[in-house]
């Protein structure tokens, strides 16, 4: 799959935390998403949450670099428009579009440019009125096409949608157009400028990951090969920390692509679950839900060894905010999976 075909496939979210969670978001960019693997994506077994960079009216990278949200990917889908209408089936709420004193000036703009609806989304009432407009927009953009084609104007086009700028706020929807009904873009010296510094970035990037490929497997080469007992022990971040862990399990965590996926695997590994559930990583009072309790820390001893081990392997790539909301988010999903399977027990004996 080319770098063309992915920007063309676009996925339906459930934000995790904050004050929209359990919300959807339809028509979230793939490369948007950190670690997603197109290929191996399975709607229907895969619960792990993604960190998303959102990177709406910010397509360079800013210094800080893109704020981070956490969210499940649900479905993926070259058609915005099948995601729209997935999202308002699923159960939950989609999060909000502008405010309502910019959506009566702001709606008729998107009607006259490209037909979308002025509703916000999942709203039922305002289907046939929707359609109608949606139509009288498809001529207008049918005509701006052709000169878009001929502008080399590209074909994904994202409107301007209100973003909250509190820090515990996530993202509102993105209203974006079918991929066939793109209309003119002013801005077109603009946009190319944009993108070509774009590339030349991604082109930076690029070469860093070869050159990391390239440590990676000379330190792979030489590695002496072990073909002792799988049980034996394997002492973890530097000698003497005293962390030890079975020569498999290591070995299972050694081959993940990612540091977040590296360090899950080890925590999983070095602790029972009955602390895992009890814990956070750090320990404390939850930053996201307030009436969460306050829970202890995880062994800081057996976590330093695990980050240590974990920056060995990616010293390029590692942050040690990402490891923590990856271990946090871990252990939340843990804990609604017990849930899960102990709220059918509540059930029968209430009915008994």
């Amino acid at each position: 799959m080319n770098a063309v075909e992915l920007k063309k496939i676009f996925a339906l979210v459930q934000w995790v935390g904050g004050k929209f969670d359990k919300t959807y978001t339809p028509g979230i960019p793939i490369e948007w998403i950190r670690d997603f693997d197109v290929k191996n994506f399975s709607p229907l077994e895969d619960e792990e949450t993604y960190l998303i960079e959102w990177r709406h009216n910010k397509p360079i990278r800013p210094k800080n670099g893109w704020k981070i949200f956490d969210a499940r990917v649900l479905k993926i889908s070259h058609n915005i428009k099948a995601l729209n209408n997935e999202a308002t089936l699923l159960e939950g709420t989609i999060t909000p579009l502008k405010s309502k004193k910019n959506q009566e000036t702001s709606s008729k703009k998107r009607n006259f440019e490209n037909g979308s609806d002025d509703t916000e989304v999942g709203a039922s009432t305002s289907n046939h009125s929707s359609s109608k407009k949606l139509k009288q927009g498809s001529k207008a953009a049918k005509k701006n096409k052709k000169a878009a084609d001929e502008r080399n104007i590209p074909c994904q086009v994202i409107e301007d949608s209100y973003v909250s700028s509190g820090d515990d706020e996530i993202p509102e929807v993105i209203q974006q157009n079918d991929p066939n009904d793109v209309p003119v873009n002013h801005q077109n010296d603009r946009n190319n400028e944009m993108i070509m510094n774009k590339l030349s970035e991604l082109c930076a990037e690029v070469k860093d990951i070869k050159q990391t490929q390239a440590v990676l497997i000379q330190a792979q080469n030489n590695r002496p090969n072990h073909h002792g007992d799988e049980n034996e022990p394997v002492e973890i971040g530097h000698q003497g920390s005293n962390v030890f862990i079975p020569r498999k399990q290591w070995e299972t965590a050694d081959s993940r692509d990612t540091f977040q996926g590296m360090g899950r695997s080890l925590v999983a590994a070095l602790f029972p679950d009955e602390i895992l559930l009890a814990s956070n990583l750090r320990g404390g009072a939850s930053k996201i839900n307030k009436d969460a309790p306050v829970r202890p820390a995880l062994d800081q001893n057996v976590i330093k060894a695990i980050e240590e081990a974990v920056m060995n392997k990616f010293p390029r790539n590692y942050k040690r905010a990402l490891f923590g909301m990856a271990i946090n988010n871990m252990l939340e999903e843990k804990r609604r999976k017990n849930r899960a399977v102990a709220e059918p027990d509540e059930v029968e004996e209430e009915v008994q």
